[in-house]
């Protein structure tokens, strides 16, 4: 029985149940390109899912590091990580939405 449970693990994640991370506390993806951006979200999307949409419909593996968030502003520092492109086409969307997007 613990046998199965090791190999369902190791088949959740490419690199096995713990994949290394170098000390950082996020995967080791040597080549992926990443960008840590500081969003400043207008009152009208605080409560939107914006940080889920960059994930599914850019492609992008989001982190967030910081944020602060109340009824009427918000502000995340945000890492993503994905193609150039998709992190190019994420920040104009942020952008187009009406969110203030500073990278860091």
């Amino acid at each position: 029985m613990a046998r199965s449970r090791i190999h369902w693990a190791r088949l959740k994640h490419p690199l096995g149940p713990h994949p290394p991370t170098l000390g950082t506390g996020r995967p080791y993806n040597p080549g992926v390109p990443t960008a840590r951006l500081h969003l400043t979200f207008p009152e009208r999307l605080v409560e939107e899912p914006v940080i889920y949409t960059l994930g599914k419909r850019f492609g992008l593996v989001t982190n967030l590091r910081r944020a602060n968030i109340n009824e009427r502003l918000a502000w995340v520092i945000i890492e993503v990580e994905g193609t150039t492109e998709a992190i190019a086409e994420a920040v104009a969307w942020l952008t187009d939405q009406g969110i203030q997007v500073d990278r860091l």
